[in-house]
């Protein structure tokens, strides 16, 4: 993974370790030191993995808005055709007046 050095924006390279930690190693010098919470915050991690969220977040939400408005449409379906056949919605079933 190639990552930026902060004060002087010089180019690292992150090596995963046999532990399962990053090795950050100096391209220029060769120097390798083992990445910690000093090497990156946790808001710097955030703003690297929210990276074009954005727009995941839109189409997740867009296609919410899809799928619930589909899953409507038996429903309305249901209510235009019993409109039709029964218009008085009151008739003289169970339960109802004659």
């Amino acid at each position: 993974m190639l990552a930026f050095r902060k004060n002087d924006e010089q180019p690292l390279v992150l090596l995963p370790g046999l532990t399962r930690r990053y090795r950050v190693v100096d391209p220029s010098t060769g120097e390798t030191m083992r990445a910690d919470s000093r090497t990156a915050g946790l808001r710097d991690l955030f703003v690297a993995g929210s990276a074009g969220a954005a727009r995941d977040l839109a189409v997740l939400a867009l296609t919410g808005i899809a799928a619930g408005a589909l899953s409507l449409a038996p429903a309305l379906a249901v209510h235009l055709l019993v409109g039709r056949v029964a218009p008085g919605g009151g008739g003289g079933g169970c339960g109802g007046r004659y």
